[in-house]
């Protein structure tokens, strides 16, 4: 069932979005993988999404948590820098101002969503490369697996 993937110690996202320049919608794929008693088990997902690349980013780390039924011990990768600062700088000062930004105005709710992952104490990596990268790379950019 999508809505209760499995959760383990070690568990990792990775997020990898494409788009085009000048076109408003692009694909993304994510996968999750943890370990189990056999190896790894791993859940895949792909798809197009609308907006700009941070925000196809954003879109795609939400999709992904609400496959999971806890975040505790996820590390997350992505090559994303807005996201992963997202992540790991702004989540406090939004919470602490109510989740709104420095003009009083209210953050998007997919941002906000985004606080559930600084909650769990989640680890971001930023452009550090994992074992699917390329195939999910492959997968997106060629229609390949």
């Amino acid at each position: 069932d999508l809505h209760s993937f499995p959760t383990r110690r070690s568990s990792d996202l990775a997020i990898t979005t494409f788009k085009r320049p000048n076109q408003h919608t692009g694909k993304y794929i994510f996968i999750l993988e943890y370990l189990t008693s056999k190896g790894p088990a791993t859940f895949t997902k792909s798809g197009e999404l609308e907006g700009n690349m941070n925000e196809a980013n954003i879109k795609t780390l939400n999709l992904a948590l609400d496959c999971l039924t806890r975040t505790e011990d996820l590390t997350i990768f992505t090559d994303n820098c807005y996201v992963a600062g997202l992540i790991d700088t702004y989540m406090d000062q939004w919470k602490a101002n109510g989740f709104k930004n420095s003009k009083g105005e209210p953050i998007s709710d997919e941002i906000a969503k985004l606080y559930r992952v600084k909650e769990a104490h989640t680890e971001v990596r930023l452009k550090e490369h994992h074992s699917y990268k390329d195939w999910m790379e492959r997968s997106l950019y060629y229609g390949t697996n």
